[in-house]
């Protein structure tokens, strides 16, 4: 027989990967849409999604096992060496789960730092187009090295 706790936690791990399977799905859905993206970018985005989904899958399977396991085994007997397997499993799973999140954070914490330092690197060339186009409506353009030798 299943015991309230187990039932109470497995469920709301179930509950709680099956809604972020569906939200991660749904994200993923309007970011294919979006024709903005970079082929960099977009690439990130399929394998975050491959990651996210991945991690919230595992979360629903751990729930149901928490709910399937404790139906199982007799806990007021012996410890037999399916629970001990058991609960092995799960703490193999949920060790899994935590790598893939921490994974997933490095992965946006290095993706985020390489379009901020691009985005950066853009607004540079910006600024100093601007400022050429400035100079040249102004009058004020100083011929390049290339300018003063056809000039010669």
């Amino acid at each position: 027989m299943v015991s309230f706790p187990s039932l109470v936690v497995g469920g709301l791990v179930a509950l709680m990967g099956g809604a972020l399977l569906v939200s991660h799905q749904q994200s993923f859905a309007r970011r294919k849409l979006d024709g903005a993206l970079e082929e960099f970018e977009h690439q990130f985005h399929v394998r975050q999604h491959r990651r996210r989904m991945q991690t919230s899958g595992m979360l629903v399977l751990i729930g149901v096992l928490i709910i399937a396991g404790d139906a199982v085994i007799d806990w007021n007997g012996p410890i037999d060496v399916f629970a001990i397997s058991w609960v092995i499993l799960l703490l193999l799973l949920s060790t899994w789960v935590v790598l893939l999140a921490l994974g997933d954070w490095l992965s946006s914490q290095t993706h985020n730092r390489t379009l901020i330092s691009h985005n950066e690197r853009m607004h540079e060339l910006h600024k100093k187009l601007l400022e050429t186009a400035t100079k040249q409506k102004n009058g004020h353009v100083e011929p390049s090295a290339d300018d003063s030798s056809e000039t010669r």
